[in-house]
C-alpha cells in the first residue's frame, strides 16, 4: 500500500511523524509530493476555511530551496522505520534519457479525486469523472479509465517525444517548462 502525504509550510515539520504512523499501520511506501503555486486553481481556489483553520494556498507552498533538505531528513526517517519513500519532486529535476518517453507519470501514477481523474500530478482537468462509472464496479471503472484512449494517447506521444495538448496545459509541470523554455507561470 503507498499512501500519499503532500509537503506544505503547515505541516513540514510532521513528516517523520507521519512516517512513524505510516509504519505502525503497515503501509509500505510513501509518496511526498510538493505543491506548486499556480494562478489557474480552478478547483478550490487558493484560500479556504477547512475547519477552523484557513487554507491559503499560496502561503503553504515550500521553496524550492528548502526541499532539497525536507528530502534529505525525510529518507533518514523513512530507513529509520524501514519505509520506502518516493519523493515526487525529484523525479522532475532530470531531463529524460534518449530513448525514453519524455515523461512517465501517466504510467506510475494515476489520481483519483471527487473531481475526477488525473493522469498526472500537475494536471488541472480529469480525464474522467465519476459520473461516467455508469453500472461498472469502482475496480472496473479505475481500469477502463487508465487503459483507455485518453491515456493510451497521452503516453503514445510521450513515448514519442511529444508533449500532448494534456501536458501543455499542465502550467507547473516542470518537465514541460524545461522543455519548451517557458517561465513557469507557478513560481512564485
Amino acid at each position: 500500500m503507498t499512501v500519499s502525504f503532500i509537503v506544505m509550510n503547515s505541516n513540514k515539520h510532521e513528516i517523520s511523524q507521519y512516517l512513524a504512523l505510516m509504519r505502525s499501520l503497515g503501509v509500505d511506501r510513501v509518496k511526498l509530493r510538493h505543491m506548486d503555486y499556480e494562478n489557474s486553481l480552478e478547483f478550490d481556489g487558493p484560500v479556504q476555511q477547512r475547519g477552523d483553520f484557513i487554507f491559503a494556498y499560496p502561503r503553504e507552498v515550500v521553496a524550492p530551496s528548502e526541499l532539497a533538505a525536507i528530502a534529505q531528513e525525510a529518507r533518514r526517517a523513512a530507513a529509520e522505520f524501514g519505509l520506502k519513500l518516493y519523493i515526487d519532486w525529484e523525479d522532475f529535476e532530470a531531463a529524460p534519457a534518449p530513448g525514453l518517453p519524455l515523461c512517465t507519470e501517466p504510467w506510475q501514477s494515476f489520481y483519483a479525486f471527487q473531481r475526477g481523474f488525473f493522469p498526472c500530478s500537475f494536471g488541472r482537468k480529469p480525464i474522467a469523472r465519476w459520473s461516467e462509472q455508469g453500472n461498472r464496479s469502482t475496480e472496473e471503472f479505475f481500469e477502463a479509465v487508465f487503459n483507455g484512449p485518453k491515456l493510451r494517447e497521452m503516453r503514445s506521444a510521450l513515448a514519442r517525444g511529444v508533449f500532448p495538448n494534456y501536458c501543455k496545459n499542465a502550467l507547473c509541470c516542470p518537465i514541460v517548462n524545461r522543455a519548451t523554455a517557458d517561465e513557469t507561470p507557478c513560481a512564485k
